[in-house]
């Protein structure tokens, strides 16, 4: 988590975030079964866990990335980061979620089901200089 919070500080705005089309290569890692998902759903928790109870309260994007991260390094693929925004008493209020087949980790349907997602982006691993 700290990791995944020292890349947002350090990196330029929006030099985190790109299209999903840029990329459009990552490995598919096979279909999701009840087994891999259960699985995913386990490590949303961890990342929610250490987010209350760790060092630092790391804000909605670095949980999202961070749990991507672990998906990604158990093998499971096809999730995604989503970023959605919403109007609150006249300011605009964005949070980020991570979606896999459908399903939403490491937060609550009720909550993200408040914003407008944007459609497709992804976060970048590297970035060029």
């Amino acid at each position: 988590m700290l990791q995944v919070q020292s890349a947002i500080w350090c990196r330029p705005r929006g030099r985190l975030l790109a299209d999903q089309d840029a990329n459009a290569g990552v490995i598919d890692h096979g279909p999701i079964t009840p087994e891999r998902e259960a699985r995913a759903s386990a490590i949303a928790l961890a990342i929610s866990r250490v987010a209350e109870h760790g060092v630092f309260r790391p804000r909605c994007l670095a949980r999202a990335v961070a749990l991507q991260r672990l998906l990604r390094r158990e093998g499971i693929g096809g999730s995604r980061v989503r970023v959605g925004v919403r109007r609150v008493e006249g300011c605009l209020d964005a949070h980020a979620w991570v979606e896999l087949n459908g399903l939403v980790l490491g937060d609550r349907v009720e909550r993200v089901g408040g914003f407008a997602p944007f459609p497709s982006i992804t976060v970048l691993e590297h970035v060029e200089s």
